[in-house]
């Protein structure tokens, strides 16, 4: 795993449940590439999707 997949990981840890933004402001990645990345832990089942209203969303970890 690379080290941005692991900061992302380790900040839906420390975070309870936290949106793409969030992430990407913390993280100081582009938000673009945090999606790409949260769509491929969603994928591999290491985080869900928590809709909370109509367009946004928090990821959780499943596992931590």
């Amino acid at each position: 795993m690379e080290e941005s997949e692991l900061l992302i990981l380790e900040i839906i840890e420390n975070n309870a449940s936290v949106t793409q933004r969030e992430i990407s402001k913390k993280s100081g990645l582009s938000l673009g590439m945090v999606n790409l990345l949260l769509k491929k832990f969603v994928k591999k089942g290491l985080v869900k999707l928590e809709r909370l209203d109509g367009k946004s969303f928090r990821y959780i970890l499943i596992n931590p």
